[in-house]
C-alpha cells in the first residue's frame, strides 16, 4: 500500500504533529514487527517505532480517505491507501541507534511452551489446561 511510494503525514490529534511532519513526504523503505512492536523504516533512516498496547488501533482504508474521526495519532496516505493510528502505548520517530536499543532490549523472538486453557476450566496443569508448543 505504501512501500516504495512518499507518503503524506499528519497528526489530526495534534499529540504527533512533530513526527507527522518529519515523516511528510518520506518513502516508506521497510516495515517489520518485532514482536508485539511495529518497525516502519523510511528513506532518511528514521524510523516509527508503534506498539498499540491494550486499546491502540491501526485501520487501514481505500482512497479518497474520508475526514479523520476520533483521536487519530497519526495518519499516512498515499496513492493505495491510508492507515489511522488511534491510541497507541508508544507511537516514536527512533534514529537507527535507537531501533538497535530497542531490540536489544526486547531481545530475540522466541516461540516457545504456551499454557491453552479449555472450556472444562481447572489449574494451572490440572484437567483444564494443556501444553502446547508454537
Amino acid at each position: 500500500m505504501f512501500g516504495g511510494r512518499p507518503v503524506a503525514a499528519e497528526s489530526p490529534q495534534g499529540r504527533f504533529a512533530a513526527g507527522a511532519a518529519r515523516l511528510d513526504g518520506r518513502v516508506l523503505v521497510e516495515a517489520d514487527a518485532h514482536g508485539k512492536h511495529l518497525l516502519v523504516r523510511f528513506d532518511d533512516d528514521v524510523t516509527l517505532h508503534v506498539h498499540l498496547g491494550i486499546y491502540g488501533k491501526l485501520a487501514f482504508g481505500a482512497v479518497p480517505a474520508p475526514a479523520p474521526v476520533g483521536a487519530v495519532r497519526l495518519r499516512l496516505s498515499g496513492r493505495g491507501g491510508y492507515a489511522d493510528l488511534r491510541g497507541p502505548n508508544a507511537c516514536e520517530l527512533l534514529e537507527p541507534g535507537e531501533v538497535k536499543r530497542l531490540r536489544d532490549r526486547l531481545g530475540p523472538i522466541r516461540c516457545g511452551a504456551m499454557r491453552i486453557r479449555t472450556r472444562r476450566g481447572g489449574g494451572s496443569r490440572g484437567a483444564g489446561c494443556r501444553w502446547r508448543r508454537c
